[in-house]
C-alpha cells in the first residue's frame, strides 16, 4: 500500500470535506444528545454504560475526522453568523405566530386562558425574535 498523498485538491478534496463537516457536526449532535454527565445519560433508554460506549466511540471519530481535516489542511466551516441568526429568528418567529390562541385554532378550541396567559409572552417573544432578524440583517442596527 502506498503512503498516503501530503496533497487533496478539487473535488476529491471538497468531498472529503464535506464528509468530515458532517462527522463533526454529528459528534456534536451526540455529545448534546446525551448530555456532558458520564455517569447519567440525559437519555433513559440508554444504560449509563452504553452512553460512555457511545460517547468514546463519537469522540474517536471525531478526533480521527479533525485529523483527516489537519493532514490533508482542509478549512473548517466558517460560520455565517449573520445568516444562521437570520434563518433560525425567521422560524422561531413564524412558530412562536403559529403558537398564539388565533392560530392554534385550527385544532380546536383553546382553553379559555390561552390567550390571557400565553398570547402577551408569545407576542413579546416573536417580537424579540423580529428584532434579532431586524439586527442580524443590519450592519450596524444600534
Amino acid at each position: 500500500m502506498s503512503a498516503a498523498p501530503k496533497e487533496l485538491r478539487g473535488p476529491h478534496a471538497q468531498a472529503l470535506r464535506s464528509t468530515l463537516l458532517e462527522v463533526i457536526d454529528f459528534a456534536s449532535l451526540a455529545a448534546d444528545l446525551l448530555g456532558r454527565d458520564e455517569e447519567q445519560p440525559r437519555e433513559k433508554a440508554l444504560s449509563a454504560g452504553n452512553a460512555r460506549a457511545i460517547r468514546r466511540r463519537v469522540g474517536e471519530l471525531e478526533a480521527s475526522a479533525r485529523e483527516l481535516m489537519a493532514r490533508f489542511d482542509l478549512p473548517e466551516r466558517a460560520p455565517n453568523v449573520r445568516g444562521e441568526l437570520r434563518a433560525y429568528s425567521s422560524k422561531i418567529w413564524a412558530d412562536l405566530i403559529d403558537s398564539q390562541s388565533r392560530a392554534v385554532r385550527r385544532y380546536g378550541p383553546p382553553p379559555d386562558w390561552y390567550a390571557e396567559r400565553l398570547d402577551p409572552i408569545l407576542d413579546r417573544m416573536a417580537a424579540l425574535a423580529h428584532e434579532i432578524l431586524y439586527y442580524s440583517r443590519e450592519p450596524d442596527a444600534e
